[in-house]
């Protein structure tokens, strides 16, 4: 704000030339505004309280400031889920996880009346890396693509319809 009586004509030309204003701002209307501002606020904040007040003697209740605490409602019974805390879903998780590496690296009985074992992954990745992928009969074969069984005796595969790419149609 300007407190100089007049102003230099060129720095008003000069200010006018590039699109400003010369006035100055008053001070008496900016606090005028302000205070009109805080009032209107104050009584709209009023009018507010006395609303509500008028609801709550409708209503027949007047607010004391506790407000009474909901019912409880009755946990559900046992086939319907619970909400778990972090450290319950934690120690589900590494209950899990136990159970997951007891299966898989340990060897244990599958069924003991027909023979069936379950041996750990890494065993069985070398038993296979060593002994290759045991040989089934033709039976159970998986088919190919094209419907042909290529373990079955005498069968002629075209190698170009096993390449990716290939098929030559």
């Amino acid at each position: 704000m300007h407190e100089h009586e007049q102003d230099d004509p060129e720095v008003l030309s000069e200010i006018e030339k590039l699109g400003y204003d010369p006035r100055d701002v008053p001070v008496e209307k900016t606090a005028l505004h302000a205070f009109f501002l805080f009032f209107s606020c104050f009584v709209v904040g009023l009018v507010a309280w006395g609303i509500m007040a008028a609801i709550d003697r409708y209503e027949g209740t007047r607010t004391t400031g506790k407000q009474p605490l909901p019912e409880r409602r009755a946990a559900p019974s046992d086939p319907y889920p619970l909400l778990q805390t972090n450290l319950t879903a934690k120690t589900d998780i590494h209950d899990l996880r136990a159970e997951e590496a007891a299966k898989t690296d340990h060897a244990s009985w599958v069924d003991k009346d027909k023979g069936v074992v379950r041996i750990p992954i890494s065993a069985a990745m070398e038993k296979v890396l060593s002994e290759g992928l045991p040989q089934s009969s033709t039976h159970g074969a998986p088919q190919s693509v094209t419907g042909v069984d290529p373990a079955a005796p005498g069968t002629a595969v075209d190698s170009s319809l096993s390449r990716p790419g290939g098929g030559g149609q």
